[in-house]
């Protein structure tokens, strides 16, 4: 990266980090959420929380297919990652087994996967490597 010289140059990076950050995002929004789905359904097919240990504690939660296919699966709205929970209405009492991550509170190993495509969107974007 060049360093900045003169007034011109600056304003031409702030309009690219304004108009390419709002193109970026829900780029990143869209990868983050399959991401995390895919993560959440290896733990689930695991038998194990989201967090790493086993939670399940012996129970099988897997028997139409219905709650991996559907409730462990993330959608991006925006720019935002959420959740889908809706499918399967009785999806939210299976959480508290570490089926899905507690409100505010991602998987490091999720976190860094998230930051990797950040990374990976925003050289894309304006040049670089991720």
């Amino acid at each position: 990266m060049t360093p900045i010289k003169s007034k011109a140059q600056l304003a031409d990076l702030k309009r690219k980090l304004q108009v390419g950050g709002a193109a970026v995002s829900p780029r990143v929004a869209r990868r983050v959420a399959s991401a995390f789905s895919a993560n959440a359904q290896r733990a689930f097919d695991a038998q194990q929380s989201v967090y790493g240990g086993s939670t399940f504690g012996g129970r099988t939660f897997n028997r139409t297919g219905k709650l991996r296919s559907l409730a462990l699966a993330y959608s991006a709205v925006g720019n935002v990652v959420r959740a889908s929970l809706s499918a399967v209405r009785y999806a939210k009492y299976y959480i508290r087994f570490g089926i899905l991550p507690r409100r505010g509170s991602v998987p490091a190993a999720w976190n860094q996967d998230a930051r990797a495509i950040a990374r990976e969107e925003l050289a894309r974007e304006f040049g670089g490597r991720p």
